[in-house]
């Protein structure tokens, strides 16, 4: 993995800045050393930043941003091979129906079943948009407030399918080749199992404001400084997931609304 990198700034006014700044990243493929060969294809891409910086007076300043961004999945979400899992967290009903001859490996009633985890060497490279706005407020000396205001938005997303979405629905997983089967060694039976691969889950919008507050002291034989920063999450969206903002998610997961 490589990448070039440039960034030049412009002074326009005494007090107005604007900043831009261009990337090149190239990721290679990821090879397979065991059985040779590359398991997929790498990517490149250009990226871009534009921000800027205007000083109103002395006590206000707004700044803003606007980029894209670009991201590799991990090798282990392109190249790990199937490998277990443990069992779902919750209990489930078979997923068939009963003209299915797949019903024979289902336990009766709700159970929990074995899970597999794998990669995907189709996966698609994540890229984001992403935006800034804010003030720097210093009312007096010694004493400097930050409030911004931000949204991210990123495209073909990698993470895993959740347990729950398998379950739910049965002909869109069995369609991706989300159940298979695993030997009981104690009875030699074929059991269903469930693959949590690595899939592009389309889109995720997550925005929130960041604010800071810092007030320093001049003691004479030193300085103190005292401060309290944190994030207020308004917005944290997946095509995959839903929202879990403020509460437990179908990912498996809390989204904090206050950060502190």
């Amino acid at each position: 993995q490589w990448g070039l990198f440039a960034e030049m700034l412009f002074p326009v006014l005494d007090n107005l800045e604007f900043t831009a700044a261009l990337r090149y990243d190239d990721v290679g493929a990821t090879s397979d050393e065991l059985n040779g060969g590359d398991i997929d294809d790498g990517d490149d891409d250009w990226t871009y930043k534009l921000s800027g910086l205007w000083t109103i007076t002395d006590a206000v300043a707004f700044r803003a941003s606007y980029g894209t961004g670009f991201k590799a999945p991990s090798m282990r979400e392109i190249g790990e091979p199937r490998s277990e899992f443990g069992v779902t967290s919750g209990t489930y009903a078979c997923p068939f129906p009963a003209s299915d001859p797949r019903v024979s490996t289902c336990k009766p009633g709700e159970n929990q079943y074995n899970v597999f985890r794998e990669g995907s060497g189709d996966l698609i490279f994540e890229t984001s948009e992403q935006y800034s706005f804010g003030f720097v407020l210093t009312p007096w000396e010694n004493f400097d407030a930050v409030i911004d205001y931000w949204n991210i938005e990123i495209e073909e997303q990698v993470d895993r399918i959740t347990e729950q979405q398998v379950f739910a629905n049965p002909a869109a997983s069995d369609a991706a080749g989300l159940f298979t089967t695993k030997t009981n060694l104690s009875t030699g039976k074929e059991e269903l199992a469930i693959i949590q691969a690595a899939v592009n889950v389309a889109t995720q919008e997550t925005s929130g404001i960041d604010w800071a507050f810092n007030q320093g002291f001049d003691l004479g034989w030193g300085q103190l400084d005292l401060g309290m920063r944190g994030t207020y999450m308004i917005e944290s969206e997946s095509s995959l997931f839903g929202s879990s903002v403020g509460r437990f998610g179908n990912d498996d997961n809390v989204v904090f609304r206050n950060v502190a």
